[in-house]
Order: structure tokens, then C-alpha cells, then sequence
């Protein structure tokens, strides 16, 4: 998005596209160049979450990626350790498609 700065909670949204993407096989309809984009932020926002329930995902990781990608940078996981915290709680076979991301 032009004019928007970077920041944890902008790199947490981008990774929870990733997460979601890997999940699924494919990204929520999205489209940055139409003239009523905030109205189309809750269109990507609850076709994601309709993505995820289809796939089977287990409902913590589910729950896990939607705030991820919150529309509202505010509800999104709040740091990187926050966000590490959630993950241990995952179920093990779930955190290793995570681990492959956070790895230092």
C-alpha cells in the first residue's frame, strides 16, 4: 500500500498471508487498485477465514492466521515473541510448517 509504513504489525499481516497461502493454496480475493478498498479489506478478511475452515485447519491455527491478517493492524499479534508464544501452543505437527519460517 503506498504511504503506509513498515512495522511489526505489517510484517505479521505478510507472514500470515504466507501461512495462509501455504495452508490453502491460495491467496483471499484481494485487490489494492479498487476505488473502494476499505470496503473490500473485510471481503479478503472473511473469505480467508471461509478459505481456512474448508481446508481443514486446525481451529487454533485458524484463529492464529485471521488475527494475523486483521484488517485492523491493532488486533494482530502485538511482537514476534507474542506471536512465537501462540505458536508453541499449536499442536507439534502444526508448528513445523511454522518453525520453517521463523528459524533465525
Amino acid at each position: 500500500n503506498t504511504g503506509c509504513t513498515s512495522s511489526i504489525q505489517s510484517d505479521i499481516f505478510s507472514l500470515g498471508m504466507v501461512y495462509l497461502e501455504m495452508l490453502v493454496g491460495v491467496l483471499p480475493f484481494r485487490h489494492d487498485s479498487h476505488p473502494v478498498y476499505s470496503l473490500m479489506e473485510n471481503l479478503y478478511f472473511q473469505d480467508a477465514e471461509s478459505l481456512l475452515k474448508r481446508s481443514g485447519c486446525k481451529r487454533r491455527i485458524r484463529k492464529l492466521i485471521m488475527q494475523m491478517i486483521h484488517p485492523d493492524a491493532s488486533k494482530r499479534p502485538p511482537s514476534y515473541s507474542n506471536l512465537q508464544d501462540q505458536l508453541a501452543r499449536c499442536s507439534r505437527q502444526t508448528r513445523k510448517l511454522f518453525e520453517l519460517t521463523l528459524k533465525d
